[in-house]
């Protein structure tokens, strides 16, 4: 290995850092050579002779740009000044793109022969990213670098695959139910918060109440009682596990989709969306009274819903099913 760039070093320019998030490049940034043996014993240059100036390094980051989100723009303008003002040796070149097109650009990079130094993660993309062999475990840097370690981390926001470890999440949201508090005032509904308090905040509860909320014009839901999402793996998965059912088995050597507990789990859902027709509308605009997603989506509550103060914005936690309530942790990793 070259020096120059170890993991620890891009580390040190994360803005994040201090807080025990990990930044941390995929790989060894671009060195400029090393001089041979043979002219390591080479006589000093004289004082009139000048030497040529060693190049600076590059790191090479692909990178989800958010350009309309002003939030999003100054946390990672903090992180790229801060890495420049610690490491002028170093150029940070950062791709932009946006975060739907970005595996897609990871895999014709890759294919093309290019290899970023470090790749933007999310944990959906884990798997195809270390099938395309885009990024590689951390293991060899980590044993080799006294100053962080995977204890330094809790379990969940670790991003590994066969006992690997290929990213440390730099931020990890869960997932919970947003809700419309006027709405439910107007209605006069204690609201999902309220229902937790007192104990009565189940899958039940959030389908009768969804059912006074929603409001018709027709065949057309003007006002949505809820949304869910059980066309998403990463949200189906929170629903089974409420239902005490899962995808596979413990030890992942046979799907279990055909159990009862997981058709119970599915059927619910079904329901919610064809049988009583109550998801619709739009949460950010008003017209939807509750909604399944996480604190991610607060830079764009903040942006169009809190300045022109539409509704008083509410948060639970998911719903209790016949076996708890499991929540998935959705990690953003960098890999």
């Amino acid at each position: 290995m070259r020096k120059g760039l170890s993991r620890r070093t891009f580390l040190g320019g994360s803005a994040l850092a201090g807080a025990g998030l990990l930044l941390a490049a995929c790989g060894q940034a671009q060195m400029a050579g090393e001089a041979p043996a043979s002219e390591e014993m080479a006589e000093e240059p004289k004082a009139e002779e000048k030497t040529e100036a060693m190049e600076p390094a590059v790191v090479n980051y692909l990178h989800v740009d958010l350009a309309q989100n002003e939030i999003w723009q100054n946390s990672w303008g903090n992180i790229f000044d801060t890495f420049a003002e610690k490491h002028p040796d170093l150029n940070l070149t950062v791709t932009g793109t946006s975060f739907g097109e970005l595996p897609a650009k990871a895999g014709a990079a890759q294919a093309g022969g290019i290899a970023f130094d470090a790749v933007y993660g999310y944990f959906a993309w884990l798997g195809p990213f270390i099938d395309s062999e885009i990024i590689t475990n951390l293991d060899p840097f980590l044993a080799a670098d006294s100053d962080v370690s995977p204890d330094d981390f809790y379990d969940a926001t670790t991003e590994r695959y066969q006992g690997k470890i290929y990213g440390f999440a730099w931020f990890s949201n869960g997932k919970e139910i947003w809700f419309n508090k006027n709405l439910f005032t107007e209605a006069g509904l204690k609201n999902p918060a309220e229902r937790e308090a007192d104990g009565e905040w189940t899958y039940e509860a959030l389908l009768e109440d969804a059912k006074v909320l929603t409001k018709m014009d027709g065949d057309e839901i003007v006002q949505g009682g809820v949304r869910l999402y059980a066309g998403y793996t990463s949200y189906l998965c929170m629903y089974a596990w409420a239902y005490g059912a899962d995808f596979w088995d413990e030890g992942c050597t046979a799907p279990t989709f055909t159990t009862d507990a997981f058709r119970e789990a599915v059927q619910f859902h079904v329901d919610v969306a064809l049988k009583h027709k109550v998801m619709g509308g739009s949460y950010t605009e008003g017209t939807q009274a509750m909604f399944n997603t996480g604190s991610f989506n607060v830079r764009t509550f903040e942006a169009q819903i809190t300045p022109n103060n539409l509704f008083e914005i509410g948060m639970a936690p998911m719903p209790n099913g016949p076996a708890g309530r499991p929540v998935a942790l959705a990690n953003n990793a960098m890999y």
